[in-house]
């Protein structure tokens, strides 16, 4: 059921939020994206979840900044769905305001959809690029 008032959305949206506290990454997303409004059964399991297997599956041959992805640091990555400017506008419809479009060009390629990860990420204490700062007094 989709949250039709402003007091049912702004509910679904705390829920969704405070789900990553108990629930895996991959479902507490989900439900987040869908409070938002963003479905898609467009899906794919990426199995195993690990950042290697995004690279084969996602980034291999193509450019991939792997350091300011902070892949370093990436503990898993699931792969949640892909939104094509059709599902977009199907969500938005009676609305009057389309969130984006597709259409456009980014980096010189033409984007028809877009594909939607969730990244557990190692705590900063963890992070490669963690730098304990020094107080002096």
């Amino acid at each position: 059921m989709h949250p039709t008032t402003a007091f049912d959305r702004k509910a679904a949206l705390e829920a969704a939020l405070k789900a990553f506290g108990s629930e895996p990454l991959e479902a507490a997303a989900l439900s987040l994206f869908g409070a938002l409004g963003y479905r898609s059964e467009r899906r794919l399991d990426l199995t195993p979840n690990t950042p290697a297997q995004f690279l084969a599956a996602f980034a291999q041959g193509k450019p991939f900044d792997a350091t300011r992805a902070l892949l370093g640091d990436w503990r898993s990555v699931d792969f949640l769905f892909q939104l094509t400017d059709a599902e977009v506008q199907t969500a938005t419809s009676g609305q009057g305001v389309l969130l984006f479009d597709s259409t456009g060009r980014f980096d010189e390629a033409i984007m028809q959809s877009y594909l939607f990860f969730a990244v557990d990420l190692a705590p900063p204490t963890e992070r490669a690029d963690y730098q304990r700062p020094f107080h002096r007094g």
